[in-house]
């Protein structure tokens, strides 16, 4: 396990539909302290990375950016979370009814929760 280090690291794998680049800089601290930038359709996977980082490394300020890229093929259709969509138009409405809103909801006040979108990629790693 390592202790201590102050480095810079940045590799990338690919498949034949997907790519991965991760980069990482650690610096010297008497504590771990990480930071994540992942990408959206890692963000539930979050906690997972943190405590496999941990796992390898007790100490230093950590900046790690992860990067996934759909290699060619044809574009992904990613579903809608059905259940999410019904709450979200519920919570819509009686919002518009708590502010006596008259404004319609629009197709636009959907498509910007990006959480009412459910993505197939499951995206495991390991060692």
């Amino acid at each position: 396990m390592i202790l201590s280090m102050t480095g810079y690291g940045k590799g990338a794998a690919a498949s034949s539909n997907l790519s991965a680049e991760v980069e990482i800089k650690s610096v010297n601290s008497r504590y771990l302290d990480i930071s994540l930038k992942l990408p959206s359709s890692l963000l539930n996977k979050e906690y997972e990375v943190r405590e496999f980082i941990k796992t390898k490394i007790t100490r230093g300020k950590l900046s790690v950016i992860i990067q996934l890229k759909k290699l060619e093929g044809e574009a992904e259709i990613v579903p809608v979370d059905k259940e999410k969509l019904k709450s979200y138009i519920q919570l819509l409405k009686e919002i518009k009814k708590t502010a006596k809103l008259s404004e319609k909801i629009k197709l636009d006040h959907l498509l910007n929760n990006r959480e009412l979108f459910t993505s197939g990629n499951n995206i495991e790693y390991s060692e």
